[in-house]
């Protein structure tokens, strides 16, 4: 047996989740450790309940033995040259050919946030992840006026943490506002009579700084998941994204086949950190 750990908000959830079911596909016996979730709320904690998720969720006993084996084991694994903790890391947050076949009985820790790891079982997570509850009525309508429009483009801006937080600012930075004027502007160039949908966890800044004709603002006080908005990106005709797992999944789960993705070339402020950009961006999509 592997285990997965899972942490972070729900995109990164997703593709750590997304990296278990591919291993599953690949004959692993595969749990997921969602222990962090105890004390770490942010973002919502702990989402994939929601989904009709196909790894079951390691115990705690499960995950102490595999990370905390006895001295004899441990003594054994240092004769053989092994490191005494089953425990292995991902070599960076995109992409690392050694995770795709990892040693069995192993506790494995990542974000896998590329589609490398799980594009072979596209078919089986579009219909794993699949909303198991109803949807808010606030989703039902915009659902009604996605469906309604002639074209519809998602267009995702992320702050939240982003800027209130210095080190993911550091990190991460924040798309700026010419990014969209360019991406907007290139999709207006393809397509006519384009409706947008604007998705940001603060709407308000949005609202006040970005102006896009024929915008609906997504903006509800009714309590809704955060994944009805992912859905809802995934249902528009093309995305516009922004550096965020959020967004990503929201685009890579559109199933329109003629569907155009616009992402930020790049996705990290941190200069040593922009070569994962293009492991993390599928190829199909536009890189503005």
């Amino acid at each position: 047996m592997v285990i997965v750990r899972l942490i972070g908000g729900l995109g990164n959830q997703l593709f750590q989740y997304a990296y278990a079911l591919s291993l599953v596909k690949k004959g692993y016996d595969v749990k997921l450790d969602t222990s962090a979730f105890d004390t770490y709320t942010l973002h919502g904690g702990y989402s994939l309940n929601h989904y009709n998720k196909l790894v079951d969720n390691a115990s705690s006993e499960e995950v102490t033995a595999m990370t905390h084996i006895g001295f004899g084991k441990k003594l054994m694994r240092q004769l053989q040259g092994k490191k005494s903790r089953p425990v292995t890391k991902e070599a960076n947050s995109a992409f690392d050919e050694k995770m795709l076949s990892p040693e069995d009985n192993h506790y494995l820790v990542g974000y896998f946030q590329s589609e490398r790891y799980f594009q072979k079982i596209r078919g089986e997570l579009l219909e794993s992840l699949v909303l198991q509850e109803s949807l808010s009525d606030y989703t039902k309508q915009t659902l009604d006026s996605i469906n309604k429009s002639e074209v519809s483009v998602s267009v995702h801006i992320r702050r939240g943490d982003y800027v209130t937080n210095a080190e993911a600012l550091k990190t991460h930075g924040v798309c700026s506002l010419d990014y969209y004027q360019q991406a907007v502007a290139l999709v207006n160039a393809k397509f006519d009579n384009v409706s947008y949908y604007i998705f940001s966890d603060d709407i308000g800044w949005v609202k006040n700084n970005l102006i896009i004709d024929n915008a609906f603002y997504i903006d509800s006080e009714e309590e809704r998941f955060s994944g009805e908005d992912v859905f809802l990106m995934s249902q528009c005709d093309h995305n516009v994204i922004a550096n965020s797992s959020f967004s990503w999944w929201g685009a890579w789960l559109n199933t329109h086949v003629d569907k155009l993705i616009v992402a930020p070339k790049n996705w990290y402020a941190d200069e040593q950190k922009q070569y994962l950009s293009k492991m993390m961006i599928p190829r199909d999509w536009v890189q503005v």
